[in-house]
């Protein structure tokens, strides 16, 4: 199809064997790829979101409506109308300009207060950040298990951006590094500036900003500029005609900027509690990261009660059953066969953390009754408790609760609750919540319950 001289550039009609079952597709010049939103790599142009419906049987309404939809959008990218969709959707974007063969960025991070120097760890398939070398430590273990060698950390640079950069300013040349320093507050300047120079041979900058569709986060991967003097030796040119560690900073920048290697752009894959169980768009998730139960049995409900909890974002969990699997429960347990004559609290731990690193999950070899008479139990409980709030610990229990774990989840209650006050606060634990398992096989019945007690109220 010819070019239109508002559109100015030719576009093509492309229809599929399935077509009219399958909506036409219109495409333009593939050179327009980052120069006008919503143009795919192959030149198709985005002129309908995916869950648009159409009428199979009225193919020539449909196509009318389909072209009619993309030169709307060539000619608001002729324009430049629509080239704040650029920022708006700058992960997506940014993905999709990532350099050949480099490896993408895991982060860890939960918390984005910017600029900061952050714990970096690099390896053959993918670089790892988090908040500091503790964090960092912490998540790598329970993703990847512990290991003899120790592992290194670098330091590295997560910097706030106030507006998503557009796909002309994604730095290709180390001076268009520059460009982004630049346009900088002071205080990210001066630690941008402090991690360049630092004795590394490599560093990651985590760019941040904020979009309408959530956090977007991008990464960029630093060397230092080296050359090799008259004997092959590699130097750094940075310190050229200097002694080290004399070179004026400002001329050390711009020693860097100006002969470093080009940056290598990075694609981030977010991990942190916010975005897996709620894409960064629902306040609820935080909510439920900061949440902790304990749930006494993991049998073969109580296994999978946790499962659904750890997924659907609680922070933590306690897990308490001092009985193996064995075959015979294995067909309606959360672990299989493999599992046989280990024990559930720890294995469905271990399993579970595994799955969501980002969590605390913990499995404890106890008895409802020997679990609550512990002097654990008295730190876990407290640890659910928020300082001057009337908040318990949150219990998960099969019912009929046998009824010396019903009394001694009463007298432990209430002996807790005297301690607290004589401490000073209030109720450590001054209401408990049962959430009871749904029916499985009419062994277990399905009831929530909410028990409060307050200070002073005996067990009956």
């Amino acid at each position: 199809m010819s070019g239109d001289p508002l559109i100015g550039s030719a576009i093509r009609v492309l229809l599929s064997k399935s077509f009219p079952y399958a909506r036409p597709l219109i495409a333009t010049s593939s050179k327009q790829f980052l120069m006008w939103p919503h143009i795919e790599e192959d030149g198709v142009i985005c002129a309908l979101p995916l869950s648009a419906t159409f009428n199979p049987y009225d193919p020539l309404a449909v196509t009318q409506h389909v072209l009619n939809e993309a030169l709307e959008v060539i000619k608001e990218g002729r324009s430049g109308t629509n080239l704040d969709d650029f920022r708006q959707e700058f992960h997506s974007y940014w993905d999709r300009s990532v350099t050949e063969g480099s490896v993408p960025v895991i982060s860890t991070l939960s918390a984005f207060a910017s600029p900061r120097i952050i714990s970096v760890w690099f390896g053959k398939q993918h670089v790892i950040v988090g908040g500091n070398d503790d964090k960092l430590q912490e998540w790598m273990d329970r993703r990847f298990g512990t290991t003899k060698d120790k592992r290194i950390f670098e330091p590295g640079i997560l910097l706030h951006l106030d507006l998503p950069l557009l796909p002309n300013q994604y730095p290709r040349r180390i001076a268009d590094v520059g460009n982004i320093v630049h346009s900088l507050d002071q205080r990210s300047r001066t630690l941008l500036t402090k991690c360049l120079l630092a004795d590394n041979t490599r560093s990651i900058v985590v760019l941040d900003a904020a979009t309408t569709n959530g956090r977007a986060l991008a990464a960029l991967r630093l060397s230092p500029p080296s050359g090799k003097n008259m004997y092959g030796h590699k130097v750094d040119l940075r310190q050229k005609g200097f002694r080290p560690g004399r070179v004026p900073e400002t001329l050390e920048l711009s020693r860097y900027l100006n002969s470093a290697p080009a940056p290598q752009r990075l694609k981030v894959k977010r991990v942190d509690s916010s975005w897996i169980h709620g894409r960064d768009a629902d306040p609820r998730a935080q909510l439920l990261a900061q949440k902790k139960v304990a749930i006494i049995g993991i049998g073969s409900v109580g296994s999978f009660v946790a499962e659904l909890l750890a997924a659907s974002g609680v922070g933590s969990l306690t897990l308490i059953d001092n009985e193996t699997l064995t075959f015979a429960n294995a067909g309606r347990h959360l672990l299989g066969v493999n599992s046989e004559g280990t024990y559930k609290s720890q294995e469905v731990a271990d399993l579970l953390q595994k799955r969501f690193p980002h969590h605390f999950i913990t499995g404890l070899i106890s008895d409802g009754q020997s679990f609550l008479r512990s002097r654990r139990t008295a730190s876990i409980i407290r640890s659910h408790s928020e300082p001057g709030r009337r908040l318990g610990a949150r219990l998960l229990t099969q019912r009929p609760i046998p009824q010396p774990v019903e009394r001694q989840l009463q007298t432990r209650h209430f002996r807790l609750d005297r301690t607290s006050r004589r401490s000073g606060t209030r109720g450590l634990v001054n209401r408990w919540q049962w959430l009871l398992s749904m029916p499985l096989r009419g062994e277990w019945s399905a009831q929530a319950e909410n028990c409060e007690m307050e200070a002073g109220d005996h067990a009956q």
